[in-house]
């Protein structure tokens, strides 16, 4: 598997719209603390998050555990839920080259 995270701590924090977003379409699964795993799908990716698609419903502030297919588990925040549209920010940024692939690279 693929090791997701890149420590980018001395590196100041950037605001989540300056990254590159990637429109996709990957399976994915997601789940909180207080949470069964529900099925999802990643819609758009960037280096510090993602909007996925679920039918699970979260508070703001709630973190989540989300597992895109094939990958190791990126934990995050949501910032925000519109229907069964979830905006997640991850806890470690993804590097630029894992999230290209990511969102480029045709699932087997």
């Amino acid at each position: 598997m693929l090791d997701l995270a890149c420590d980018i701590s001395a590196m100041p924090p950037l605001d989540a719209r300056r990254h590159t977003r990637y429109a996709t379409l990957r399976g994915a699964s997601v789940r909180s603390s207080a949470s069964n795993v529900a099925p999802g799908s990643i819609l758009d990716l960037s280096v510090s998050g993602c909007r996925l698609a679920t039918q699970a419903t979260f508070d703001k502030g709630t973190r989540v555990c989300i597992r895109i297919e094939g990958m190791h588990s990126l934990w995050g925040t949501v910032m925000w839920q519109d229907g069964t549209d979830v905006g997640v920010s991850f806890e470690k940024p993804m590097h630029p080259a894992v999230v290209e692939h990511i969102a480029t690279v045709t699932p087997h």
